[in-house]
C-alpha cells in the first residue's frame, strides 16, 4: 500500500481517542506514542515532529589544534530542545570512515 499524507479531516478525526480511521477519507491514523500529551500523527517509519527534534553538535571545549599524523577525539552532543516534549536516548552509534 502506498502511503499518502494526512488530510485536514484526518487531524480532526485524530482528536477522538477511539478513532483508528478517518471518518471522511478512511485514512488510517497512526498516532505518536505520547499522543495524549502532544496529539500528533506520525507517518510510517517516521518520528513525531512534536516529541523528537534531534540536534547534533560538537562540544567545543574539547577542541584542540591537531598536528598532522595525530589522532583526535571529538565529543558530540545529541540534544532534544526544551520545546520538544520527550527526552531522547542514544542506544547505539556507528562511526564510518569516509575516504576522499
Amino acid at each position: 500500500m502506498v502511503w499518502t499524507p494526512y488530510n485536514a479531516c484526518c487531524r480532526e478525526a485524530a482528536k477522538q481517542p477511539t478513532f483508528a480511521l478517518c471518518d471522511d477519507c478512511g485514512h488510517k491514523l497512526l498516532r505518536c506514542m505520547a499522543h495524549e500529551n502532544c496529539g500528533s500523527l506520525v507517518e510510517p517509519k517516521g518520528h513525531c515532529p512534536m516529541c523528537l527534534q534531534p540536534q547534533l553538535s560538537l562540544d567545543g571545549r574539547d577542541m584542540a589544534t591537531p598536528i598532522v599524523g595525530d589522532r583526535m577525539a571529538l565529543s558530540f552532543v545529541l540534544t532534544n530542545p526544551k520545546n520538544a516534549l520527550r527526552a531522547i536516548h542514544c542506544k547505539r552509534a556507528a562511526v564510518r570512515a569516509i575516504s576522499p
